[in-house]
């Protein structure tokens, strides 16, 4: 039986630990993507209409981020969303 609350958003344990895991791992993937491609955090966040204390967020990890941001993301280094994910 699993304890959920507001938290975890109804996922167990295990599940929120595979989650932070992979935000963790794509915030990473993101970051090295706009460093190989010498884009500053500032610039990328002006490019995707957003704060840079959101982007740093996204890449460092501490949130859950939606598609639809990851396609801004990906549009603002001129990538596609597989190309985004390649290599990931």
């Amino acid at each position: 039986m699993y304890w959920f609350s507001a938290n975890t958003m109804g996922l167990s344990v295990k599940e929120k630990k595979e989650r932070d895991k992979f935000n963790v791992q794509l915030g990473d993937h993101i970051r090295k993507k706009r460093l190989s491609m010498d884009i500053s955090a500032a610039e990328l966040a002006r490019l995707c209409f957003m704060d840079k204390p959101n982007l740093l967020r996204i890449e460092k990890g501490r949130v859950n981020t939606s598609i639809f941001i990851l396609h801004k993301i990906a549009a603002a280094l001129d990538l596609s969303l597989e190309e985004l994910f390649k290599g990931f």
